[in-house]
């Protein structure tokens, strides 16, 4: 049906002039003769629409940044040349988003242009918030017709472009969870943080200690007071463990991201070497300070999706490396994970846990888990809030 009609519009403007041709022909006057020559140049116009070739058509696609975070603007630019010269009556250009940008597609990426007879246009759109992920632009179409739309091309062309956008992260500085300690306020997360990377163990009460390096659970269990040791040096090595053993909501897997990343960032700014576990995929890397590892590490949690279904794969943390921190951010508290917890607190490593839920209130299944792991003496961030910790457990 598309041809016929491609073909019946010629003949309707050969018709269209043939009319106009008569009536001048038996009416006669400047006037009669003026509407023919008019709507015979204007033909002639529509005619070169069809005749013009419009593969000499060049578009290039200017991207102001290629590598963004999350929640950041991204600004791209379309320039459209023509080698000669420009008969359309109109010219559209429209960019095809990729799939995982079709929230933007309410707001039409596309721009009009009337009787622009130059050799360049250009047009300019933004993007705000841009989600999290690696996004392929592949594609702008380029729409051209004359005034009467007896005539239209369209083009499809291949312009190939990767922007990656990194998750968003925010030092943990900016991350507040409860003091356990005697002064009951909120602290930084990162002071708390570097509590734990600096611990070493207990030892006996010596006379002069401080009273708040008192390990008041090993003092209840021994019998007598214990005290805690910190390392002057950060040697331990550290493994970031990305575990989801349940399919998790879109908020508390893209916080979990989120969290990730932060831990990144803080390794990254004071050198610190880690690794990377994931248990969705089975994917393990081994720790290193490079800072183009920290790179490659937020590159990889760029790109990872949550999938509908989860089949968790047994990393066998405990047999890889032993005496090391395992820094577990998780969505669910279920499942596989408990065991490798396990094996790890029985290889005498040291091991925390972010979970991240998307209620406000933790189950009681959950719960319980929480109180086994804090027997262990395992300490235990749950996250809740978009910008807040709540410390349930404290290390014994």
């Amino acid at each position: 049906m598309k041809w016929l009609l491609t073909s019946i519009r010629p003949l309707l403007l050969f018709c269209l002039n043939g009319a106009v041709f008569a009536y001048a022909m038996f009416q006669g006057g400047f006037v009669s003769w003026f509407l023919f020559y008019g709507v015979l140049a204007i033909s002639l116009v529509s005619f070169s629409v069809m005749a013009f070739p419009i593969r000499g058509v060049k578009v290039e696609r200017i991207v102001e940044r290629d590598i963004l975070r999350a929640g950041e603007t991204l600004q791209v630019t379309l320039q459209v040349r023509f080698a000669f010269w420009n008969p359309f009556a109109y010219l559209q250009i429209e960019e095809q988003l990729p799939k995982a940008l079709q929230k933007f597609r309410e707001k039409k990426k596309s721009a009009f242009y009337f009787f622009s007879w130059r050799r360049s246009l250009s047009f300019s759109y933004s993007l705000e918030a841009m989600p999290r992920g690696e996004h392929r632009f592949e594609k702008v179409t380029v729409f051209v017709g004359d005034m009467f739309g007896f005539f239209e091309k369209r083009i499809s062309l291949s312009l190939p472009e990767t922007v990656l956008v990194y998750p968003s992260f925010e030092p943990l500085e900016h991350w507040a969870v409860h003091s356990t300690r005697e002064s009951g306020g909120s602290v930084p997360l990162s002071q708390s943080f570097e509590e734990e990377l600096s611990l070493a163990g207990v030892r006996n009460y010596v006379p002069g200690d401080r009273l708040m390096s008192i390990d008041w659970k090993q003092t209840a269990r021994h019998d007598r007071l214990m005290t805690k040791e910190f390392e002057a040096e950060h040697e331990q090595e550290a493994f970031l463990v990305f575990y989801q053993s349940e399919a998790p909501k879109h908020e508390a897997f893209e916080r979990s991201i989120e969290l990730a990343a932060s831990f990144i960032d803080h390794f990254a700014k004071r050198k610190l070497p880690l690794g990377l576990a994931v248990a969705q995929h089975g994917d393990y890397v081994m720790p290193s300070a490079k800072q183009e590892h920290y790179g490659q590490l937020l590159h990889y949690f760029a790109k990872i999706q949550a999938p509908e279904v989860i089949n968790a794969k047994s990393l066998s943390l405990a047999k890889r490396r032993q005496h090391s921190l395992y820094l577990f951010v998780t969505t669910s508290i279920n499942g596989g994970i408990t065991q490798e917890i396990s094996e790890l607190m029985s290889h005498k490593n040291h091991v925390v846990i972010c979970f991240i839920q998307s209620e406000q209130t933790v189950a009681k299944r959950e719960s319980e888990q929480i109180y086994a792991w804090r027997s262990q003496g395992i300490r235990v961030y749950c996250f809740t809030d978009e910008r807040q910790f709540a410390t349930l457990t404290k290390r014994g």
